[in-house]
């Protein structure tokens, strides 16, 4: 029987799925081929280039007990004083004085030179980690894995996303299968599926700029259709843009996971926005632990009902004997 596992992108809230790798390797269950975008990207190029369960779950582990001390949003000062700078600039490009205005658009000239889309966050916590924990020389061995992008502008990818919270059909999501790619590009490709538009750096592929896979689909399970048995999906939200009756008419089996608990913890008109960004080590554990528990109630019941099975087939298989006999 062949596994796979759709880790979902959110951000701090991605210390959820270290719980769930934690109950798949206790339950014995290895996972043959790996989806995410976002943080579920990164989580996942960990987890699937670990030699087994047991390392994916313990690399995954310590990557989050080390964020829990270590805090990886930090400002990219360059990027933030550019943008203040582009903003005075473009206000004094529009001032009524004539030698104002001047100066405003020789400014915006010079600053263009300066700026190459870095985001106002600094990403090299997340380089860090990446080279840390990913072996690269060792490809051929990973469990298979696929990672969502969006390509676009942007502004296609503020609007895209927009329209995919509200529900709306637009642009469609690209998916990468890594080991097939060199390592410049599969590392590109990583980081543009966790470039959120303006806060990080965008990353060009072939040529073109990718951001975000959430922005189109954050929980890209597309790709492991078909190619496994049963397909876990984790959300780290309330999924609901996500129906597993879309793939009915496959033989794949999907099985989510999702927080049976309080997931947002945080308080007030931005409480969603502070639980992507807390990545306070109570939080992580609260979430770690959550992650652990809602996985081992879902294999728990799906072990139940494995074994009702088995006991119907098996009364089915006794009345099939006695009816040969008679």
């Amino acid at each position: 029987m062949k596994i796979g596992l759709v880790l979902s992108g959110g951000a701090a809230k991605g210390a959820y799925h270290v719980g769930i790798l934690k109950a798949l390797y206790v339950n014995n269950i290895d996972v043959d081929i790996y989806s995410g975008a976002s943080i579920g990207a990164l989580n996942a190029v960990i987890a699937a280039s670990a030699p087994s369960m047991a390392e994916a779950y313990e690399r995954l582990e310590s990557v989050w007990q080390d964020l829990a001390v270590n805090n990886p949003v930090k400002v990219n000062e360059k990027a933030v004083f550019i943008s203040l700078a582009k903003a005075l600039a473009t206000l004094a490009a529009s001032y009524p004085n004539p030698l104002a205005r001047k100066a405003g658009t020789a400014a915006g000239v010079v600053i263009k030179q300066f700026s190459n889309d870095e985001g106002l966050l600094d990403d090299q916590p997340i380089l860090d980690k990446f080279n840390q924990y990913v072996d690269l020389n060792n490809k051929s061995a990973w469990s298979d894995i696929w990672v969502s992008t969006f390509e676009g502008t942007g502004y296609e990818a503020v609007t895209e996303f927009i329209k995919s919270e509200l529900g709306i059909d637009g642009k469609s999501a690209h998916y990468h299968e890594l080991k097939t790619l060199s390592d410049d590009k599969l590392f590109e490709i990583v980081m543009a599926s966790a470039a959120l538009p303006l806060l990080y750096q965008t990353r060009t592929i072939d040529g073109k700029t990718h951001y975000d896979g959430g922005i189109r689909d954050n929980t890209p399970v597309k790709e492991l259709i078909g190619k496994c048995d049963i397909c876990f999906v984790s959300h780290l939200s309330n999924g609901a843009n996500f129906n597993r009756h879309d793939y009915d008419l496959s033989h794949t089996k999907i099985v989510e996971i999702r927080p049976n608990d309080k997931f947002v913890t945080e308080e007030g008109t931005l409480s969603a926005v502070q639980s992507m960004m807390n990545f306070s080590k109570d939080k992580i554990n609260y979430l770690t632990d959550m992650g652990y528990e809602n996985a081992s109630s879902v294999l728990k019941e799906l072990k139940r009902k494995g074994n009702l099975e088995l006991k119907v087939e098996n009364e089915l298989n006794e009345i099939d004997m006695l009816l040969a006999k008679l």
